[in-house]
């Protein structure tokens, strides 16, 4: 056998996650289906550049052993393509503009459909599941200040806003959504750990709000606070896990710019999209958050809490 291949082999069989604990099997207590009380999510994001339309956090989430699973299906998938582990990106096989970039330039329709379907059949065989979460930029800039304080993490106490969420950044958002909803998986007791790709401007944004939520005010519940566990910041061209996720983000990116564009964000998912999907376990689990559903948030905080927001002369003031 050539010695590179017995490299490759022997780097495969070495190959763990970083975090490498037995996870058990219990009842959650939150409502969700039964799930594995140490679970592991990977964690991608579009859109936090100068410029973008929409802002898409997404990654999936499941136990050790069905990533192991995965991994194997991944790297053969990408085996049986001629693909180098280390030249797959998302970003040049889906394309912003319909055109296959980089590696994949000049491949035709029929080897890209080929290798994605192999890729979607890697995600979807297992227990593997999807969470996606989007924000329409220009619709979140469009609030006042101390609206996107509240949509960024800011809290209402006794009918006033208390600290000051991070209104600068509307990645924000979908973030904490994404890692609300994967962490609701892991029941009282237990963990779900994070991972997020280190080669990419987005570690260092995941890293400083995943602080926030762990130790900040805006998760109340001290319960589901301590289900965040640790996070990690593996080399995404070295992980299939943050491939997998890279390439649902910019699946979710290309529906959302394509819903934006018809003004309709009902319309269903399709294509390859539709296909890493399946495995969802409820609709909570995706969102588009936009001009409408941030302005019935709004609507639903003075329900419950009045007119929070204070004098007109203060509403973009912040504490």
């Amino acid at each position: 056998m050539p010695a590179l291949a017995e490299k490759q082999i022997a780097a495969r069989t070495n190959a763990r996650t970083v975090i490498d604990r037995i996870a058990g099997l219990v009842h959650p207590r939150d409502g969700h289906r039964k799930i594995l009380a140490m679970i592991e999510g990977y964690i991608d994001e579009t859109g936090i550049h100068e410029g973008a339309k929409v802002c898409v956090v997404c990654g999936f989430f499941g136990g050790k052993g069905q990533w192991r699973k995965f991994e194997r299906d991944w790297r053969a998938a990408l085996d049986k393509h001629n693909v180098p582990l280390e030249k797959f990106h998302a970003l040049n096989l889906v394309g912003r503009d319909g055109k296959r970039h980089g590696f994949f330039h000049g491949w035709t329709d029929q080897q890209f459909n080929a290798l994605m379907g192999d890729l979607a059949a890697a995600i979807t065989s297992y227990k593997i599941s999807p969470v996606t979460h989007a924000i329409v930029i220009a619709d979140f800039d469009s609030f006042p200040l101390i609206h996107r304080r509240f949509f960024t993490g800011a809290e209402i106490r006794g009918g006033r806003i208390v600290n000051s969420g991070c209104p600068n950044k509307p990645y924000f958002a979908p973030f904490m959504n994404c890692i609300k909803r994967i962490a609701s998986y892991a029941p009282v007791g237990g963990k779900a750990h994070f991972f997020f790709g280190l080669d990419r401007p987005f570690g260092k944004y995941a890293a400083a709000l995943y602080k926030i939520l762990k130790t900040g005010p805006t998760l109340t519940s001290v319960a589901f606070r301590e289900r965040l566990g640790d996070i990690a910041f593996p080399l995404a061209k070295e992980t299939p896990q943050l491939q997998a996720a890279d390439l649902l983000a910019y699946l979710t990116t290309q529906h959302v710019e394509e819903r934006l564009a018809a003004g309709n964000f009902n319309s269903p998912p399709y294509g390859w999209l539709k296909q890493c999907l399946v495995r969802t376990h409820v609709h909570a689990d995706h969102s588009i958050i936009e001009r409408a559903s941030l302005a019935e948030t709004i609507r639903l905080t003075h329900e419950y809490s009045g007119d929070w927001e204070g004098p007109e002369d203060e509403k973009d003031l912040p504490d």
